[in-house]
């Protein structure tokens, strides 16, 4: 039977009877009969009325029950030890899932935040090309308005300058024309002479019977000469 520390039976063995086995049994500390400074411990079961006196019967007929309740104990602490280490596993587990499932959280936040952003800068670069190829198309109508305009213009200027030239052939031509008609009437009141420079006479185109003779003399030496060298 293994040695028990009566001081340990009141404060941790929940008895029980171990006739009735009703827990209802009693412990105290009494004097010894004879030994007045030894203190003797009884029980007694208030549910029967069975009683002991002596450390010999109280480990005799509960050391058993005491060391099934230490192991009871034991076990206890034992598994709840376990049940704290399991805990703290799962509280770790559970940890380390949280901290994977944020990490995961991020890295996909991250990824739509980045997703977000490059579909943002594709409308911001698409809309960057529809301005610049409208700044082109504006620049290309620009220009060409400004050649259309030039062209315009030089034909205006060309058409303006050939009017001008026109108008001054007209006038040129104007004066040739009178001129011409200047002439032509000083050379109808004019000798038919050549070398004549007189006016003619309202009935002959001579000046005088001598223009017209010599204008004669001169045709008739023009066609000798034609003449011979024939």
């Amino acid at each position: 039977m293994p040695s028990i520390p009566l001081d340990h039976f009141p404060a941790e063995f929940n008895a029980r009877c171990y006739k009735c086995s009703s827990p209802n049994i009693h412990f105290n500390f009494t004097k010894h009969p004879w030994l007045w400074t030894k203190l003797e411990i009884q029980y007694s079961c208030r549910m029967c009325g069975t009683s002991g006196y002596g450390e010999d019967d109280v480990i005799a007929k509960f050391g058993g029950q005491l060391e099934a309740q230490r192991r009871d104990q034991r076990r206890a602490a034992r598994e709840m030890q376990e049940l704290r280490a399991a805990a703290e596993r799962e509280s770790e587990e559970r940890a380390s899932r949280e901290a994977q499932e944020a990490e995961t959280a991020a890295a996909r936040e991250a990824q739509i935040m980045a997703q977000k952003i490059e579909a943002h800068q594709l409308r911001v670069n698409e809309a960057l090309k529809l301005r610049r190829i409208q700044v082109l198309e504006n620049n290309r109508r620009r220009d060409k308005e400004y050649r259309d305009r030039k062209k315009m213009k030089l034909a205006m200027n060309a058409l303006s300058e050939e009017m001008r030239l026109a108008e001054e052939l007209a006038s040129e031509m104007r004066a040739r024309r009178e001129e011409e008609e200047r002439a032509a009437a000083a050379a109808a009141t004019k000798c038919a002479w050549r070398d004549c420079e007189q006016s003619r006479t309202e009935a002959s185109k001579y000046c005088s019977r001598t223009c017209s003779n010599r204008n004669a003399a001169w045709h008739l030496r023009q066609r000798k000469q034609a003449e011979a060298s024939c």
